[in-house]
């Protein structure tokens, strides 16, 4: 498995040039995970739509650009974040409306689901952010978390949930 993921992109400036770079020759499975930054973006800063709709397509193109590169692909729903970093003024829509895009996207795409924001959503709310390094990003054990969830995805050829 190889991470790709660059932290503070969007799904913007993957879709117009990250994600063909990021495929290498020899790729058989693809995770695309992308969203959490697309919250932060205004209309004028790419002169696109954006809205947690418009990152629906941006999955969906996503997607097609590995699917035309042979790669089976999963999509990676984001894990949740803590409250302080749901709700700040930055950002215009919560992690649930990311998680419902790609659950849409996945409807219309007939993909498999790795929905890591329900694998974090409960332990969240209960107030352990055990798998957070501060809040937002993934500490080392929501990395492991999450490469777990996607081991056992890519193994059993499906989402199997937590």
């Amino acid at each position: 498995y190889t991470n790709q993921g660059l932290i503070g992109t969007d799904s913007i400036q993957w879709r117009d040039g990250i994600l063909a770079a990021a495929i290498r020759e020899g790729d058989i499975y693809g995770s695309y995970g992308l969203g959490t930054n697309d919250r932060a973006l205004v209309p004028t800063d790419y002169n696109k739509p954006v809205g947690a709709s418009a990152l629906r397509g941006y999955i969906t193109e996503g997607v097609q650009i590995m699917r035309a590169a042979g790669i089976s692909t999963f999509l990676d729903v984001p894990g949740a974040v803590s409250p302080d970093f749901d709700n700040l003024p930055t950002y215009k829509y919560t992690m649930a409306d990311v998680r419902l895009a790609y659950l849409q996207a996945a409807d219309d795409l007939g993909c498999d689901v790795i929905d890591h924001f329900a694998g974090t959503i409960d332990a969240i709310k209960a107030g352990d952010t055990s798998n957070l390094a501060d809040g937002l990003h993934e500490s080392d054990k929501g990395h492991v978390d999450r490469y777990r969830r996607r081991r056992r995805a890519i193994t059993a050829g499906r989402y199997i949930p937590e």
